[in-house]
């Protein structure tokens, strides 16, 4: 199936098994979900720009802005409490980690380590989990500069559910070391968010 309109905010994980890194978490995350359905294949997960097939990604190299390569994904929308403000939020919150980026020598690196053993993390949680805060804002936002895809997309939305006054913020039960499967699963589960497709997987272009 063809991914045919890609909407600002989008959440798009990857379906991959090559290279290095994403046989080390498809073989991690094939041990198991700890919050039910999800795919141990998706290895990488990005947030649409709104700006064609653009989107926004924490990869080895650090932060990057860039067209969606061609592969096989699956994509989740939000559809919950003020739609349309979240999900601009969630990229204008992107958008200010690129800011800062510029601006901060070192700013948006990616944590190679925490993408590794962030399948094991997210296990050991479990449903236990609870929204954390994102510790974007004041004192303590410098302090987290370092990424890896599924925590990026997370602090994006958790901020912009903060920014937004949500009670309920967009990914329930959720935690910042959360895997690209434990997000996809809890995506899968919520009420919230809706699957593209059904959750098919979509080949681009």
């Amino acid at each position: 199936m063809p991914i045919s309109h890609i909407r600002r905010g989008d959440v798009i994980f990857t379906a991959d098994t090559h290279g290095v890194m994403h046989k080390v978490i498809t073989g991690a995350q094939k041990l198991g979900s700890a919050y039910g359905p999800g795919h141990a294949n998706s290895v990488h997960v990005a947030l649409a720009t709104g700006n064609g097939d653009e989107v926004f990604e924490s990869v080895g190299s650090g932060l990057k802005q860039r067209p969606l390569k061609p592969g096989t994904y699956r994509i989740y929308c939000y559809r919950g409490q003020l739609e349309d403000e979240i999900r601009d939020f969630a990229v204008q919150v992107a958008e200010s980690h690129f800011v800062q980026r510029d601006f901060t020598h070192g700013y948006g690196s990616y944590n190679k380590r925490k993408a590794m053993i962030c399948p094991f993390q997210s296990r050991s949680r479990g449903q236990q989990g609870s929204n954390q805060n994102t510790q974007q804002f004041g004192e303590e936002g410098h302090s987290h500069s370092s990424f890896f895809c599924s925590n990026f997309v997370w602090r994006c939305y958790t901020a912009a559910g903060e920014m937004a006054g949500l009670v309920q913020l967009p990914i329930p039960n959720s935690h910042s070391q959360i895997s690209p499967r434990d997000l996809e699963a809890l995506l899968t589960r919520a009420n919230n968010w809706h699957a593209r497709g059904g959750g098919q997987s979509m080949t681009h272009p």
